[in-house]
C-alpha cells in the first residue's frame, strides 16, 4: 500500500479538526488505562500465588521504567507529522517552516516515517539487549535462580520480546495522532488494554 492511497482523501485543513467522538474516545482511553489496574488485581490476588504476584509487579514495573526510553520523541514526531499532513514542504530543526504548499509532501512524509521507525528500531534494540542482559541477571537474583516461579525464564523472554514490539511500532501513534485521527489513536489504546 502507498503513503498516498492512505491519505489521499483528506485535505490539510482536516488534520486540526478535533470532534467530540474524539474527545469521548480519549476519556474511554484513559478510563480503560487505570481500569484494566483495577479489574485485572482481584483475578490476580485469586488465581496466582505470592511469588507469582511479586514476579508480575517486577515486570510491569520494569514495563513501565523502559517507556521512559521515548525521550520525548513521540511528541516531537507527532507534531512533525502534523506539520507535514499540514502541508509543509520541510522540517526544520527549530521552529515551523513558512514553506508550505496545499498539498501534502509525500517524499517528505516517507522520510519521516522512515526517520521514526528507524529511531524505534534503534531504542528497541538497546532496550532489548539491556534487558535480556541486565534485566535477566535481576530476574534471576530476584526469582531465586528462576525457581520461585514456575517458568520465569519463559516468562521473562516472552515480556522482554514484547517488549521489543511494543517500542518498535510506538511511531504509528505520532503517526495516526500526527494525522489528526484522534479517535482511531484512542480506539487502538482501548483495544490494547482490552486484550491486556
Amino acid at each position: 500500500m502507498s503513503y498516498k492511497s492512505l491519505y489521499v482523501s483528506y485535505s490539510a485543513s482536516d488534520v486540526f479538526r478535533v470532534s467530540k467522538s474524539d474527545v469521548i474516545w480519549s476519556y474511554a482511553a484513559q478510563f480503560f488505562n487505570v481500569a484494566t489496574g483495577i479489574l485485572v488485581l482481584p483475578l490476580l490476588l485469586r488465581l496466582l500465588s505470592t511469588d507469582e504476584i511479586a514476579f508480575y509487579y517486577i515486570i510491569m514495573n520494569i514495563g513501565t521504567l523502559v517507556n521512559l526510553f521515548d525521550f520525548g520523541f513521540s511528541a516531537q514526531f507527532s507534531r512533525n507529522f502534523a506539520y507535514v499532513f499540514s502541508g509543509a514542504q520541510e522540517v526544520q530543526s527549530e521552529g515551523i517552516s513558512e514553506n508550505v504548499g496545499k498539498s501534502i509532501n509525500y517524499k517528505l512524509l516517507k522520510t519521516l516515517i522512515h526517520t521514526a521507525s528507524s529511531v524505534y528500531g534503534i531504542i528497541s534494540l538497546i532496550v532489548m539487549i539491556i534487558m535480556l542482559s541486565l534485566g535477566t541477571l535481576y530476574v534471576y537474583k530476584v526469582t531465586n535462580c528462576f525457581t520461585l516461579v514456575n517458568k520465569s525464564l519463559q516468562i521473562w523472554i516472552l515480556y522482554t520480546v514484547s517488549i521489543f514490539f511494543n517500542i518498535y511500532y510506538m511511531y504509528l501513534g505520532p503517526l495516526v495522532t500526527g494525522r489528526g485521527m484522534i479517535k482511531l489513536s484512542q480506539q487502538a489504546v482501548v483495544l490494547q488494554r482490552l486484550s491486556y
